[in-house]
């Protein structure tokens, strides 16, 4: 069976999904987390429920940031491919 990752991210028991822009630097925070485990590709059964710091698609070690002007509540940040992607709970667009 193959499993179809939707791009996410889990921090503080919250699901991030990948929002649709990318940010300027300058609209990065501070440091909030870190991945600690790239589910696709590790082999995860498809019952696995994700917990904090795991990510479909974003190696481990990737920093997460917070996103200037909005609470951490409802979006952050992380560097991919050398630019910052937005990911927002609920996956609602920013």
């Amino acid at each position: 069976m193959m499993i179809d990752y939707v791009d996410f991210v889990i921090l503080d028991g919250r699901e991030y999904i990948r929002g649709a822009s990318a940010r300027a630097r300058a609209d990065v925070g501070e440091r909030v987390g870190v991945v600690r485990c790239r589910i696709e590709g590790s082999g995860a059964s498809a019952d696995y429920r994700p917990v904090d710091g795991d990510a479909a698609f974003l190696p481990p070690g990737t920093p997460l940031f917070a996103v200037r002007a909005r609470p951490m509540t409802s979006a952050i940040a992380a560097l991919r491919s050398g630019r910052y992607i937005i990911y927002v709970v609920g996956g609602h667009p920013d």
